[in-house]
């Protein structure tokens, strides 16, 4: 019984101490010479191909690259099995491949040596001259035998093709090799994909088909495959990092290699752009569109949106695409980045004052210096953050101006205005940036999921005032207003209370989308962020044990709600709330783990019996107190102090790695206001609506002083023809051209052979028409060095004719001018040539004819003329 030849090289490895390294550069002739080496290896001699002594000398042979002795040896063994198997799984052949010995190869090849796998083999060696004389040889039998694996291989994966294995390796001569052959790997389809291809790989496959989707990743991830065969590089690593990531969430097995092969391609993307020598290389860089719909391509920098799309952190911090985007975010304030910290506060705080003007003067005058400097995003990024402090402290104003809170209806302190004007320009904002990046991209980002949350407090708001006043105005108790404790729970005024505090929480942390451009409160607020998401995460799991305590402690103590007993000493002791109902027992776990808690809640009071005496369920009490005491132990003592441990941990890693998380988020912001944010914020951009309107009106206009529908025709009834033919004439009048000749009305000929007009039949004289040199002038264009037969400017085809092309000079560009060429003033140099002058146009005969004339008769021409 024997194990297959996969199997029997790992046991082999396994008992014997051979290391793949070792492998590589170390053919073991026989199992018996191993056996000498290790007494382990004597057990399993029997489940391992054995070489025969003619065997093992085939095998020295070969590895000595002896062709003259093995020539001989086979000729006096022909019997001898040429494809027989070490130890390791090898043929002689491949023991030839691994060493790169080609004329070996060649020999053994011609002696009918099966080659199987070789070919992976001389990949992995990286020899182009072996692996094309290997690939030549393999294709006559198999004319795809580099697009497939071998299923039978001991050492591949049948997934595993040649131009995989090259590109897994990054052999540039072989995969050039390959791709000049039009080989490419195919990518795989995505995770998420149901095709009927994918869903027949995973009944019939597999884990063969997450392998196999794996080697692919690897194969077209490889940095010399993808600067070969893709024509943008940075585009496909980034969509093959999203690829691999969704492939990382569905096979959770090979998440790791996954992981590391991200991590490659980012490092790639990285060493692109260390490329780049110069900032407008970089600029050029980050402004290709490709990748992004055609909705957003008019955007600034669509290569970082990609990038911030795709969560490629390492790309966005890069060194080079931060120096393009901070010189893009200064824009024409170039000196704000050096200015100290007081010379930039009353920058700041100028903005309270002038963002009327601003908003004023940016519309009236946009190509003005001053409008160019409020229209850098850094200075966008104060006018908004000013706008937001005062929006905020208007909220805090009604808050501390409303002293009718005593009474219902809607609050009259004259700030709400204010608050609802200022609401209506946020959603002038929040449109129009949805309106320029479009919806789905606008939706993707939790900031803007914010603003519309906090919007929509807002208005319930101001709607529940409308509703508070309208009630007051149809109170039929004639304006006496009832005091609060008698007003219903769900009490208009009392709605428009609670959602007004609402909203005002939420406008005061909307403060904190500005912090993110300090270098100080930046990381220290995207810190935050990140805790948050661990405390929601680690929330769940704190619901899951307070749901399950409280379905016990429910149980227990439901029974007892509202029972009293009376001590001895007629002291009243009532049963606690605290677990008595399923609401009451969340709130009281919740409260406890945040440390408050008393002593008598898992208290069992029993009612006194009808003769007055005393009752204790002790049973009752000792479990209740038992799994309360568990609840406190797990929940303050575990859960808590992990928390801890995971919130300290996120805020490290931040901290540690502010370069890359802290400017990532920063450059969203950049990129906010150097794509989306208006100049004027809200509610200045009001000011700029009567100037909108002046410009929509103006537009309107000269679109249709240039609508067709106001042109007028001639007042002349001329058909079409003739108006082109004076435009023609015309224009030709205007030429001016000098003829060489005294002749001022040449014959302008047609290439068919018609007869001319009635006055241009007299016959020019041919001497006339030459000049001092003898040369040749053509009738039709005054050229010198050609007739008029072959001139190049005679229409043929006809001018009307669309495909014929012609260049500026009125050339045909399907013929190549030469030495010769219209007169421009100077006497040429006669020629004199033995054949026939080139012509333009195809004739039956291309033999050359030899002249016996000064030049050749045109058809219907008389021999007198020319």
């Amino acid at each position: 019984m024997k194990m297959p030849p996969k199997a029997t090289r790992r046991l082999l490895h396994a008992l014997s101490g051979v290391t793949d390294a070792e492998d590589e550069v170390h053919i073991v002739p026989s199992a018996k010479s191993l056996a000498q080496q290790s007494e382990e290896y004597l057990v399993c001699t029997d489940f391992l191909p054995e070489l025969d002594p003619d065997q093992l000398r085939y095998f020295q042979l070969v590895e000595a690259a002896d062709i003259t002795n093995l020539e001989a040896f086979l000729s006096s063994h022909p019997h001898l099995n040429k494809d027989c198997v070490n130890c390791q799984g090898y043929t002689a052949l491949h023991v030839a491949v691994r060493r790169k010995d080609l004329p070996m190869v060649k020999f053994l090849v011609q002696n009918g040596v099966q080659l199987n796998d070789v070919l992976l083999h001389a990949v992995e060696t990286g020899d182009v001259p072996l692996t094309e004389f290997l690939v030549k040889e393999a294709s006559k039998t198999d004319q795809q035998c580099e697009k497939h694996g071998y299923p039978h291989s001991s050492t591949y994966t049948a997934d595993v093709s040649p131009i995989v294995l090259a590109a897994q390796m990054g052999h540039w001569a072989l995969i050039h090799s390959f791709v000049k052959r039009d080989l490419r790997v195919e990518a795989p389809h995505a995770a998420s994909c149901l095709c009927k291809t994918c869903i027949k790989d995973m009944r019939t496959e597999g884990v063969n088909a997450s392998t196999r989707n794996l080697n692919t990743y690897k194969a077209i991830c490889n940095p010399h495959y993808m600067l070969q065969v893709s024509g943008d590089p940075i585009l496909d690593s980034f969509l093959f990092a999203q690829g691999m990531a969704g492939a990382s969430l569905a096979e959770e097995e090979f998440r790791r290699e996954y992981d590391q092969e991200i991590s490659k391609l980012r490092k790639f993307t990285c060493a692109l752009l260390d490329q780049c020598r110069t900032i407008e290389e970089a600029r050029v860089l980050l402004e290709r569109p490709a990748g992004l719909d055609g909705r957003v391509t008019h955007l600034a920098f669509p290569r970082v949106i990609l990038a911030l799309q795709f969560n490629e952190r390492e790309f966005v911090t890069h060194g080079h695409v931060q120096q393009v985007l901070r010189i893009e975010w200064e824009g024409e304030f170039k000196a704000w980045n050096r200015l100290q910290f007081r010379v930039k506060l009353v920058h700041f705080a100028i903005r309270f004052f002038i963002l009327p003007f601003v908003a004023i003067w940016v519309k009236l005058m946009p190509q003005s210096v001053m409008a160019r400097h409020w229209s850098s995003p850094v200075n966008k990024y104060m006018n908004h953050f000013a706008a937001r402090l005062m929006f905020v402290f208007f909220v805090y104003m009604q808050i501390c101006l409303d002293k009718a809170r005593t009474s219902r209806g809607a609050p009259r302190t004259g700030v709400e205005w204010l608050i609802v004007i200022w609401v209506m320009g946020f959603i002038v904002e929040e449109t129009v940036h949805c309106y320029t990046i479009g919806a789905k991209r606008y939706f993707s980002s939790m900031w803007h999921w914010y603003d519309i949350t906090m919007i929509s407090l807002f208005l319930l708001t101001f709607i529940f005032w409308v509703v508070a006043w309208a009630e007051l105005l149809g109170d039929p108790s004639g304006g006496t207003v009832p005091p609060r404790k008698d007003w219903p729970s769900m009490d208009s005024t009392l709605i428009h209370e609670a959602l007004f505090a609402l909203s005002s929480v939420m406008s005061v942390f909307k403060l904190m989308f500005y912090f993110q451009e300090s270098a100080k409160l930046g990381p220290l607020q995207v810190s935050i962020s990140s805790m948050m998401v661990e405390i929601v995460r680690f929330f769940f799991i704190c619901l899951c044990i307070m749901l399950a305590f409280a379905f016990g402690l429910t149980r227990m103590y439901e029974p007892y709600r509202g029972m009293k007993r009376v001590e001895p000493d007629g002291e009243e002791v009532k049963q606690s709330p605290a677990f008595t109902s399923f609401g009451n027992s969340m709130k009281t776990l919740f409260l406890r783990m945040l440390g408050v808690a008393s002593d008598d809640q898992a208290d069992v009071v029993v009612a006194n019996a009808e003769d007055g005496s005393i009752n204790e369920h002790r049973f009752t009490e000792v479990i209740g107190s038992t799994m309360y005491s568990v609840y406190q132990v797990l929940m303050l003592i575990a859960m808590l102090n992990s928390l801890i441990a995971i919130v300290t941990g996120t805020f490290q890693k931040v901290i540690d790695n502010a370069e890359v998380h802290w400017k990532f988020y920063r450059t969203r912001l950049w990129m906010h206001y150097i794509n989306e944010a208006l100049v004027a914020p809200s509610p200045f951009l009001f000011f700029q609506m009567p100037l909108m309107i002046v410009d929509l009106v103006k537009k309107r206009r000269e679109i249709e002083a240039a609508s067709p529908s106001f042109l007028t025709r001639p007042s002349d009834d001329r058909p079409t023809i003739s108006l082109i033919q004076q435009v023609v004439r015309e224009e030709l009048a205007n030429v001016g051209l000098q003829p060489v000749c005294s002749l001022t009305e040449p014959r302008v000929s047609t290439i068919a052979p018609s007869p001319a007009p009635e006055r241009f039949r007299r016959y020019r004289d041919p001497a006339q028409w030459r000049t001092q040199d003898d040369k040749p002038i053509c009738f039709h264009c005054h050229g010198v060095g050609h007739i008029s037969r072959y001139c190049r400017f005679r229409t043929y085809p006809p001018r009307s004719f669309p495909g014929y092309r012609r260049d500026d000079n009125h050339r045909p560009l399907q013929y190549s001018a030469r030495d010769d060429g219209p007169y421009n003033g100077t006497p040429a140099t006669p020629v004199r040539r033995s054949s026939r002058s080139p012509s333009p146009h195809d004739r039956r005969s291309r033999s050359p004819q030899h002249r016996r004339y000064s030049s050749p008769h045109p058809s219907g021409r008389p021999s007198s003329e020319n």
